[in-house]
């Protein structure tokens, strides 16, 4: 509704209040409602429709926009809002000087509003939104960058701001309502392991409350910091593949005699499972624990003159001036350590012991991990050295003890009612509707070789006592459903949900209910699946054939894609533009993606900054150009919150490649080509011959030679030499049970 709209009832609903006659000046008795009924007219619109009602009238606009409760009604409403104080960062001195000396109330309802408006900027990545912008990160200063990796883990370690003065040291974190309400003041994007020489941890310090100003040639300010840490004692095994879960950070208070104050803060994450040997061998269900130690000291807080306060000192007699108020000095340097952690619950075996049901059942790669509670640690699926998996493992990182495997999960009508055994795909936790919504991935033993992608999606419906810490076993067993069937395959299993999946254009074919070749390969195995609102789900990069740099989006509310084309007629340049489509009710928005779009790539990191909306990438390994990657990305998901209009940067936390080239948006095409690889499909043929008696081999590599010939398998001069061998009955390729693995190490060698 427009705010010629607004006035225009505005006037109506006066005129019919107060007859035909009535004086222009009765419209006042309309606008001066209580402003509780103003506020919940307001909270049955929409965010552009409360701005709109908000320009109809001044009187109105300083009574109704002035109440922080309003904002934090919206934002309510709407999710919970995550906002941190950009405004603060862009703003000039003369201005931060203004705000500083305004009234407590307005700075209350300002920031109220800024971080509702922040929420609907990044949740709206559409036009009317400011879309979603990408930035290539270049290194600066000492710091040379990251090497060259892939497999690789990463996650946000934070710390918040402590605003009491004394700290009990008996409680050694804060509770989950302090948290809700605490302002973050230190984030750290952490990133380590994966296929590379190099142990050391690297953090990207994005905090606000020890902020290390650097400059580049041209004057602009970098707020963030990034560098290089080598961990205090022995680091752990080597591995790849594995999970980095941030935990609750624990605060403790220390008093030695006469020294001052001293408070640290201990921001950890758990490292699990991964592969320890190259070929996809050697899977672990090894825990290992991050620790990021911070320590500060208390001072007393100077102050100006004036502004002192007085107590008497009793001892004395006499009046002493003492200063009243304290603050937490921060230290710059970190404490990085690595340590084993010891599990039990599942016997027998522990600490990954060979051959052991432990390792049997918990150990896997490229799996997904979920904290639940800041406590229970969901594992889902996973890659071993035999195949895929889909099973469900919860660690409770109170006790470190594995909950029952037997029972966790099981499908909604029938054991055979869940997902096809992956690795590679996403969980996120959708806590408004009690679930975690599972996406994509993929089968196979390795990442190329072997396997389909599939972009189904799931969701896991949790307990009734899933929210009880203590009850929490009680709310097994879990149900899986099945939401979307995969895009990749033609059945009528797609088609279940009816109009779930919203369609794209005016178009009736039913084809158009599913996602396109190079929207599915978004879901494809290492793809990563971020949670960015209550509502909203964001899909980057992902798949093996071949690796994409598209983006894509999932309303959970919904449980409908956002659609992503390519706009007609456009090139691709640094200022390219793309959208995605998404059907509510009868609006339809399209998702805008600026900026220098990133090499494809999968199996790489993705860290979200949750308070300031920005996702951080890493690393990865591109399928076209056969080429692991070392560049860092930063994807905007506000630029038009930040408020800049000019062709300069709106991100300045890290320094920018402006020379980077954009390398252009996958096609369909080009993802059909990528799924009929011959060499892809022969590797997949001969894994099934391998798991085919050595008497009936002849005659399933008959089937696929005819196969081949029609034209239904893509193949090449090679692929059918090779399966033509084997249907004749070559007794050089025929072999028997024992030389299964020498044959086929030796057709993948080739």
């Amino acid at each position: 509704m427009t705010s010629n709209a607004m006035q225009c009832a505005a006037d109506r609903s006066s005129a019919k209040s107060y007859g035909k006659g009535a004086c222009p000046d009765d419209e006042a008795h309309i606008l001066c409602l209580p402003e509780e009924v103003w506020q919940n007219i307001a909270l049955n619109m929409s965010a552009k429709d409360v701005l709109s009602l908000l320009c109809v009238n001044r009187r109105l606009c300083i009574g109704l926009e002035q109440t922080a409760n309003l904002w934090k009604m919206l934002s309510n409403r709407d999710g919970t809002s995550c906002h941190e104080e950009c405004t603060k960062t862009t703003q000039s001195p003369t201005q931060q000087k203004t705000c500083d000396n305004t009234n407590e109330e307005k700075l209350d309802w300002r920031a109220e509003k800024s971080s509702y408006l922040f929420r609907c900027h990044k949740t709206n990545p559409s036009k009317t939104g400011g879309g979603v912008h990408w930035y290539p990160v270049r290194p600066y200063g000492q710091f040379t960058g990251i090497s060259d990796r892939e497999g690789h883990i990463s996650c946000v370690l934070s710390r918040h701001a402590i605003s009491h003065q004394n700290l009990d040291p008996l409680i050694s974190s804060m509770t989950g309502e302090e948290r809700r309400h605490a302002k973050p003041q230190e984030r750290i994007v952490v990133i380590t392991g994966g296929f590379s020489n190099d142990d050391s941890v690297y953090l990207i310090h994005a905090g606000t409350g020890t902020s290390i100003d650097k400059t580049d040639l041209s004057g602009r300010r970098h707020h963030w910091d990034m560098k290089r840490v080598d961990p205090i004692g022995r680091g752990p095994s080597f591995v790849y593949g594995a999970s980095l879960t941030t935990l609750p950070t624990l605060y403790s208070e220390t008093v030695d005699g006469d020294l001052p104050r001293k408070l640290t803060a201990t921001m950890r994450a758990i490292r699990f499972g991964g592969f320890r040997a190259g070929g996809y061998a050697n899977e672990t269900s090894q825990v290992v624990m991050l620790t990021v130690k911070q320590d500060a000291n208390k001072v007393r807080k100077r102050q100006r003159r004036g502004k002192r306060d007085f107590e008497r000192n009793d001892s004395n007699g006499s009046d002493e001036e003492r200063w009243s108020t304290w603050e937490w000095h921060w230290n710059q340097s970190w404490e990085v350590r690595w340590s084993n952690i010891t599990t039990t619950g599942i016997a027998p075996g522990d600490n990954d012991e060979e051959n052991s049901f432990e390792r049997d059942f918990l150990s896997r790669a490229y799996h997904t991990s979920t904290l639940l509670l800041d406590r229970y640690l969901v594992v889902i699926g996973g890659m071993k050295a035999t195949g895929s998996i889909v099973n469900e493992a919860i660690l409770d990182t109170k006790t470190w003890t594995w909950l029952g495997n037997d029972h966790i999960a099981c499908g909604s009508d029938s054991m055979d009612s869940r997902p096809s055994d992956r690795h590679g795909h996403s969980v996120v936790l959708d806590d408004s509707r009690n679930r975690l919504v599972l996406f994509g991935g993929g089968s196979g033993s390795d990442l190329l070789r072997s396997g389909e992608d599939n972009s189904e999606v799931w969701e896991l419906h949790l307990g009734q006592h899933w929210r009880d810490s203590e009850k929490f076993e009680e709310s097994f067993p879990w149900k899986w459903k099945k939401l979307h069937g995969d895009s990749n395959v033609n059945n009528d299993d797609n088609n279940h949900n009816g109009s779930i999946v919203e369609s794209v254009g005016d178009s009736t074919d039913s084809s158009a209910s599913k996602l396109t070749p190079s929207q599915s390969l978004c879901l494809g195995r290492c793809h990563h699946g971020i949670k960015i609102s209550r509502d909203t789900a964001l899909f980057l990069f992902g798949s093996g054939r071949p690796s994409t740099n598209g983006l894509l989006a999932y309303d959970l509310n919904t449980d409908a894609f956002f659609r992503q084309q390519q706009l007609p007629h456009q090139s691709i340049s640094s200022s390219s533009s793309f959208a995605i489509f998404s059907d509510f009710g009868s609006t339809r928005s399209a998702v805008h993606i600026k900026g220098i779009l990133p090499k494809p790539r999968f199996t790489g990191i993705a860290a979200f900054l949750e308070e300031d909306g920005y996702i951080i990438t890493h690393g990865g390994y591109c399928s076209q150009d056969h080429d692991t990657i070392g560049l860092i990305d930063v994807l905007d998901l506000a630029p038009g919150f930040r408020g800049r209009r000019s062709l300069e940067s709106a991100f300045d936390g890290l320094a920018i490649d402006d020379r980077r080239v954009s390398y252009g948006a996958v096609t369909d095409l080009q993802a059909e080509r990528g799924r009929r690889d011959p060499n892809t499909t022969l590797q997949r043929m001969l894994q099934t011959l391998m798991n085919t008696p050595a008497g009936e081999r002849q005659a399933a590599a008959g089937v696929m030679l005819n196969e081949m010939r029609r034209d239904e398998l893509p193949s090449n001069g090679q692929s059918l030499l090779l399966m033509t061998m084997i249907a004749n009955g070559s007794p050089l390729l025929m072999g028997n049970e024992d030389e299964d693995e020498d044959l086929y190490a030796g057709m993948e060698s080739d």
